[in-house]
């Protein structure tokens, strides 16, 4: 191996570890808000890694320090989901909900948990919060019409379903329109 190669490794590793050095001497020296802001943050970065465990040890540690932020519980909650345990997953996701009733992320999150857990019509109460808070969020028609057509309610599930597909023909077209593209 060539001394260009390790000099490469070497600092790249030694630079990595003083920026981690740095990041937990940021979290130790700071205020509690700040601490819970970089451990959410980190925890951020780790579930986008997926690395579900460490993400979860600093959410819950975010939640520690500050337990008044929505966000910190919904992320956590979103960890426990991974991980299979929609039961936390829920329980987290209401009490961001009790902080920030009108968060659609978070409503969407609790319909998909009771979703998950065979709850369909919890799931769609919360589907239907979603939509009365913004009409916009497709996601919420798409797990609408799942749940109906899975209670037998066809007619129900198929008018979400053609009122869905219309909004994408609409944004396709409007897509086309605004590229050049001739139809």
């Amino acid at each position: 191996m060539s001394p260009f190669f390790f000099y490469f490794f070497f600092s790249f590793f030694f630079h990595s570890s003083n920026l981690h050095q740095k990041i937990k001497n940021k979290i130790k020296s700071t205020d509690k808000e700040s601490q819970s802001q970089c451990y959410n943050a980190r925890g951020t970065a780790y579930l986008r890694a997926g690395d579900i465990i460490n993400a979860f040890d600093d959410f819950t540690s975010a939640i520690t320090l500050d337990d008044q932020k929505a966000n910190y519980f919904n992320n956590r909650g979103i960890c426990y989901f991974e991980q299979g345990d929609t039961i936390h997953a829920i329980e987290d996701y209401m009490k961001a909900i009790e902080l920030n009733p009108n968060e659609v992320e978070y409503l969407s999150n609790i319909g998909l948990a009771h979703f998950e857990e065979g709850n369909l019509i919890e799931g769609k109460k919360y589907f239907n919060q979603v939509i009365k808070i913004d009409p916009k969020y497709f996601t919420a028609y798409r797990f609408l019409s799942c749940i109906d057509i899975l209670m037998n309610n066809l007619d129900q599930g198929f008018l979400f379903y053609s009122f869905i597909l219309f909004f994408y023909f609409i944004f396709f077209l409007f897509f086309l329109k605004n590229e050049g593209i001739m139809i």
